[in-house]
């Protein structure tokens, strides 16, 4: 057994810390924030044990950061950006909001290989509520379906209450598109609306990173760019907390293949990475469109 395989299990034999340190402000996943009560419940929910996974997390970040703001209720309605297959629109769907779920146009995943890998892209709506979090009945009545490419939102896509998406604004294609997306999916909401996002973010350099390309790594300094344009424009940015963690498995770096059970950071293209999550709330003296 691996000296890794030694301290995870103590650290399960132990029973898992438990970090109360809510409600969600914009964060980096880090192993103790994904030691919460809140995230033990979540885990439940989404039908998966839980496990160090940053993609886990970012479900996680999502649905506490909506949840706190109560927009996870009847009459709700939300979009998801760059869908893949994920679970959500069926979670939130059980909760009686009404979701449209959309990704790239299938000539598009189909060109650039999205749809080959056979878990990143939905072959059909229904395979979403796969996991049966939503009985199919109400899944088909509140769940949607648009093609949408995220560097060309529709203009018609207004006042949701939210907006999500985890991990996909890194493959636009360079940085700046990515934060444009952010930006113009704030568009999307009503006054007041919350668009929560994750996105891959570069641990070891504000200076040096892949700027474009397939997977783009955001720097702090993107980052806190992109604060200060939303905020021009009215919108109130959560606060980072830029604390990225010291525990044990805040310093170990997954590499291909990827460990299941113990994946919050990884190296891509010599740089370690991994998830931050932004909350943005559509402000209520922001410009009329």
């Amino acid at each position: 057994m691996t000296a890794l395989a030694v301290a995870l299990a103590r650290i399960e034999s132990n029973g898992r810390p438990v970090d109360e340190t809510l409600p969600l402000t914009s964060a980096i996943c880090s192993q103790r924030r994904c030691e919460s009560r809140a995230y033990l419940e979540w885990c439940r929910r989404f039908h998966e044990p839980v496990r160090y996974q940053r993609k886990q997390w970012e479900k996680f970040f999502v649905c506490q950061a909506l949840h706190e703001r109560g927009l996870l209720g009847e009459g709700r309605r939300g979009i998801a950006f760059g869908v893949g297959l994920e679970s959500l629109p069926s979670l939130f769907a059980s909760m009686d909001c009404e979701i449209l779920a959309t990704d790239q146009p299938p000539a598009d995943a189909k060109r650039s290989g999205w749809s080959k890998s056979g878990f990143e892209y939905a072959p059909s709506l229904t395979a979403l509520n796969e996991l049966g979090l939503c009985d199919k009945e109400r899944f088909s009545k509140l769940v949607r379906w648009r093609d949408v490419d995220m560097r060309n939102i529709p203009s018609d896509l207004k006042n949701a209450d939210f907006c999500w998406s985890c991990c996909a604004l890194e493959h636009l294609g360079s940085i700046e598109a990515g934060l444009r997306f952010i930006e113009h999916s704030v568009d999307c909401l009503r006054q007041g609306g919350v668009a929560v996002h994750t996105l891959e973010f570069n641990l070891d350099s504000n200076d040096a990173t892949i700027t474009e390309g397939g997977t783009v790594l955001f720097r702090r300094r993107d980052i806190e760019g992109l604060v200060t344009r939303l905020e021009a424009n009215g919108h109130h940015v959560e606060p980072v907390d830029w604390d990225s963690g010291d525990a044990l498995l805040d310093n170990y770096v997954d590499v291909p293949p990827y460990h299941a059970d113990c994946h919050l950071r990884l190296k891509i293209a010599g740089y370690r990475c991994t998830s931050l999550g932004l909350i943005i709330v559509r402000g209520r003296h922001a410009a009329a469109d």
